[in-house]
């Protein structure tokens, strides 16, 4: 039987090792980075939104009794520009992203709950009625604070839990609404942002 010279492109090519090692390299942080929690929330973020909650709170106290839905907005739309834009800071110092695994797990628990807010918001703006939505407010946030962060740190969920708290308190006492704001977009904003600033790294 006669031998068949062995060509080279019967071979198998070799794969280079330092390929393999890049390989599997990139699986094992992809892998670690999907079970990640995101632990970039920024401390100073949350003191900017805290100033903001008490300002607000202030302001409102000396305009009217009666809830500024347009006051309140607006306050949102600033905390929220300025603890992302300072939460991304972070995470860039750290040498993550918002828009990592961990951090896209965060914003997509985070999400529904604060949707939900939006939809009430709307509701009480097109039908007014008598119900107090400062404590819609403050249960919605914390539900949305507390889901997210199961991908955090264990501060962020206790922080959902007093939001809930204040949110049932409102709901069911003659509390003044204000004050409630003012308590939690405020003052525990603030102090859990300086509880994060000082003890998790800014």
């Amino acid at each position: 039987m006669a031998n068949r010279t062995l060509q080279t492109s019967d071979m198998p090519k070799a794969v280079p090792l330092h390929s393999r090692a890049e390989d599997n390299l990139q699986f094992i942080r992809d892998a670690m980075e999907g079970a990640s929690s995101f632990t970039s929330i920024s401390g100073i973020g949350l003191v900017g939104v805290g100033l903001i909650g008490l300002i607000t709170c202030l302001v409102q106290a000396s305009i009217s009794e009666t809830l500024s839905i347009p006051l309140w907005l607006g306050a949102l739309a600033l905390s929220f520009t300025f603890s992302t834009a300072m939460t991304m800071n972070k995470a860039k110092d750290q040498g993550t992203s918002l828009w990592s695994a961990g951090g896209k797990k965060l914003l997509y628990a985070f999400a529904p709950a604060m949707f939900v807010g939006g939809i009430v918001t709307l509701y009480f703006l097109v039908n007014p009625i008598d119900a107090p939505l400062p404590a819609f407010w403050l249960a919605l946030y914390g539900s949305a604070i507390m889901t997210a962060g199961a991908y955090s740190i264990a501060l962020i969920r206790i922080m959902g839990a007093v939001f809930i708290l204040l949110g049932g308190i409102t709901f069911f006492s003659p509390v003044p609404e204000n004050l409630m704001m003012g308590l939690g977009f405020g003052g525990f904003h603030f102090i859990t942002g300086i509880v994060i600033w000082k003890f998790h790294g800014g």
